[in-house]
């Protein structure tokens, strides 16, 4: 049965991307839920514990357009179901990355919110200038949250080993700050070491710039890994400020 929320029709709404999730805060906790619904109005997340009608919560998302931060108000609440959320203020950037996002998903684009779904390019002959926005595209779509720890990431067939630092974090990747970044499409296992415990994952090289760093897209999760990433990036968003 479709809540209040679902029916408005002020603002077009989507069936959420695959592995759509929102970090949000309640009474100081951190928490990440799966989204059901997006649009430019609002979103539909999943909870067990719902906040009540009225609440005013700060959301953090991330789409490969960039993350989007909003304040946002419940005005649905179905226990043991899940909460209707309505944007009550929003970053004009964040707005147009939302839109740009909503924009592409309706007209039929691949899942954008996918950090494997580069744009393809359409020929061997296409100008310079566009190979290197699709670059950017890739690193766009694994770069979101700052996020500094240690790290090691080792290439399992010659069993090298890097000791890195890892600057951004995703659900679907990261960024790692190294001056010997595998080439793109290798395939690795990640072990980022923090306080809070060691997260490990199979993951690939997404693109590499020399002397710099790389992209890695997670491959393979345990449960148990996943859980902790999460709770990682749900952590992040008690240390940003309200949003303006």
């Amino acid at each position: 049965m479709e809540t209040t929320f679902q029916k408005r029709r002020k603002y077009p709404r989507h069936r959420a991307p695959k592995g759509m999730c929102v970090a949000w805060k309640s009474s100081g906790r951190p928490i990440v839920s799966r989204a059901d619904v997006v649009g430019m109005g609002g979103v539909f997340l999943h909870a067990s514990n719902p906040l009540p009608v009225g609440s005013v919560i700060e959301v953090l998302f991330e789409l490969k357009t960039g993350d989007i931060r909003a304040r946002a108000s419940v005005r649905d609440s179905v226990a043991g179901k899940g909460m209707g959320l309505e944007f009550v203020q929003m970053q004009p950037d964040d707005r147009s990355r939302l839109n740009q996002f909503l924009s592409q998903y309706a007209s039929g684009a691949p899942d954008t919110n996918e950090s494997s779904s580069a744009t393809p390019q359409k020929s061997r002959s296409a100008p310079a200038q566009k190979k290197s926005a699709s670059q950017s595209d890739k690193r766009r779509s694994v770069r979101r949250c700052p996020f500094v720890a240690s790290a090691e990431v080792t290439e399992p067939s010659s069993r090298t080993k890097l000791s890195v630092r890892v600057s951004e974090l995703a659900v679907r990747g990261c960024y790692i700050d190294t001056l010997n970044p595998f080439p793109d499409g290798t395939l690795v296992t990640l072990r980022i070491l923090k306080d809070e415990g060691v997260f490990e994952t199979k993951a690939k090289v997404a693109y590499s710039h020399p002397s710099s760093g790389m992209g890695l897209t997670f491959t393979e999760m345990a449960p148990a890994q996943r859980s902790l990433l999460e709770d990682w990036l749900a952590a992040i968003i008690t240390h940003l400020p309200p949003a303006a």
